[in-house]
């Protein structure tokens, strides 16, 4: 009887989803610290939601391609529960969701395995899996599983365990151990949340500003406790990775800087919202070449990126992305940038990049690769523009060697706790998922710089500076011939140290003659371009 009843309440709890379309269920759990409970809890604060825009409302937390929303309904409660990627994985394809487990021996027939508490069971419809549900309770005839998707809706349910639509199980390891350790650590947040507990419900003592460097005393989960400005917490270490100091060194030009690094992929930026962060520069793509068509195209943002970045007071450098397989098309690549610089009087204070990392050009082999990027930087060499190259790790130990960066600049990507490359370079993307307040999209690339170009170009007479003897406009710090509020927030960034000025920049800031840049300055460049003065 108690069999009966508890199939008839499962069925009243689908039918319900019907009468409640579009409520809008928050997911109400305050998580403990049980892993697989809080999510199974969460789940259970979606049954009876329905939509019918393909359960947009939980891919917001997953990235994939997917039939349905039942992957993405999965990725949501693991996200809202803050378990690692390595428990359950943010991705809305649920054969991807499959593969994950298969690769890792966590998946059974359902045969030979008897499901329990927090297991994933795979669905299936004419032979191939269309569903995947959270299984809540089980015994020897029937399971409970808490499900979205069918028919758009969320629904827990019952089903024989030797039911045919029943395609697999998977395993997560709800005690797996967190990749980090105790120690630094730096933060890729812009503005990361610093808690009393180490739970999304508990309040939020500040925000930490991206870069930042904290010291992890201990883990629990997800979150590592650390003491900022003299008060204990938690961080999200989703947030944070550890921090690598042994590329810094003591020349002239050393700097530690946050730099992003966009394309129109990143969507609608708020600069306003940037400018406010602890970001120093941007390096915005410029063009690339089409590896099929073999058409050179500017970035479709890439104007509304530069004139944002400009005037929110950043550092600015471009990169091209490559598809050359000949010297030829290599020299092209850089007549195009140099050609968009000329035509409209672009100005670069950090290096103009060769994006080296397409299968295409791989493909060409190592002495091409060498002679190819070799091609590109003797352009712009000649152009005198300041110049570097954009790649991985492995990229630059297989083809290049450290004689054809003389004069020119290595940006190196390497997502790892630190930078596998053991020879110089000036800028190090560490990661591709920053989180940036003012941003659209859901990941940025983030870099540490360690170099400060703009001295080192202004020094040394790169990328066109004008002469010395050139009339100094006070107030025009960007030298475009005029003094305008763009000026004045870059002098204002000066004062609060998210910008370092080169020495005739400092004397154009410096409007009151103390031999600083304050806010001071800053009001009255901003009154002389309103003409108040």
């Amino acid at each position: 009887m108690k069999k009966i009843i508890s199939i008839v309440t499962s069925i009243l709890i689908f039918a319900s989803a019907y009468v409640t379309a579009f409520a809008d269920y928050e997911n109400t759990h305050k998580n403990t610290g049980d892993l697989k409970q809080d999510i199974l809890a969460i789940a259970g604060t979606q049954i009876g939601y329905t939509s019918d825009d393909s359960g947009s409302k939980y891919d917001s937390a997953v990235s994939g391609t997917y039939e349905n929303w039942s992957g993405a309904f999965i990725g949501w409660c693991a996200n809202e529960a803050t378990a690692p990627e390595a428990v359950i994985p943010r991705t809305a394809d649920i054969n991807k969701l499959y593969e994950f487990y298969e690769s890792d021996g966590k998946i059974y027939n359902p045969d030979e395995h008897f499901p329990g508490e927090g297991d994933l069971v795979f669905l299936s419809k004419n032979g191939k899996i269309n569903l995947c549900g959270f299984v809540t309770d089980s015994d020897n005839e029937y399971i409970t599983v808490i499900v979205g998707g069918e028919n758009n809706a969320v629904y827990k349910k019952m089903y024989s365990v030797t039911l045919s639509k029943i395609y697999a199980y998977a395993t997560p390891d709800y005690n797996v151990d967190s990749d980090h350790k105790p120690g630094k650590h730096m933060t890729t947040a812009s503005a990361l949340n610093f808690r009393p507990e180490p739970t999304t419900s508990s309040s939020v003592i500040c925000t930490i500003p991206l870069g930042t460097i904290v010291t992890i005393t201990s883990i629990n989960g997800e979150w590592g406790k650390i003491t900022y400005n003299g008060t204990e917490g938690w961080i999200n270490l989703q947030y944070v990775v550890p921090y690598d100091d042994s590329h810094i060194d003591t020349s002239e030009y050393s700097v530690l800087w946050n730099v992003i690094d966009i394309s129109k992929w990143q969507g609608n930026i708020n600069w306003d919202k940037i400018a406010e962060t602890n970001i120093n520069g941007v390096i915005i793509r410029i063009g690339l070449r089409g590896t099929a068509t073999k058409e050179l195209l500017t970035d479709e943002k890439f104007f509304e990126y530069y004139k944002g970045a400009i005037n929110a007071g950043l550092h600015v450098g471009c990169y091209f992305y490559s598809a050359a397989t000949t010297n030829e098309e290599a020299r092209e690549e850089a007549n195009y940038v140099v050609d968009m610089i000329r035509k409209h009087n672009l100005k670069f204070d950090m290096p103009v990049y060769m994006d080296m990392e397409d299968e295409v050009v791989r493909r060409t082999g190592r002495t091409q690769i060498f002679n190819s990027t070799k091609a590109f930087l003797d352009v712009m060499k000649e152009e005198n523009i300041y110049t570097g190259v954009y790649c991985s790790t492995t990229w630059a130990q297989d083809y290049y060697t450290p004689a054809l960066f003389s004069g020119h600049s290595l940006w190196i990507a390497d997502w790892h706790d630190k930078c596998g490359y053991e020879g110089d370079y000036g800028m190090w993307q560490y990661t591709d998922r920053g989180s940036v307040s003012g941003i659209d999209a859901n990941y940025t690339d983030l870099n540490l710089c360690y170099i400060n170009y703009p001295k080192l170009i202004a020094d040394q007479g790169y990328n066109k500076i004008p002469d010395e003897n050139t009339k100094i406009i006070p107030g025009d710090i960007n030298n475009d011939g005029l003094v305008t509020a763009s000026d004045a927030r870059i002098a204002l960034r000066t004062a609060a140290k998210l910008h370092t000025l080169t020495e005739k920049e400092t004397k154009k800031a410096d409007m009151d003659s103390d031999g600083k840049v304050t806010a001071s300055d800053a009001r009255k460049i901003l009154r002389i371009s309103a003409k108040l003065e």
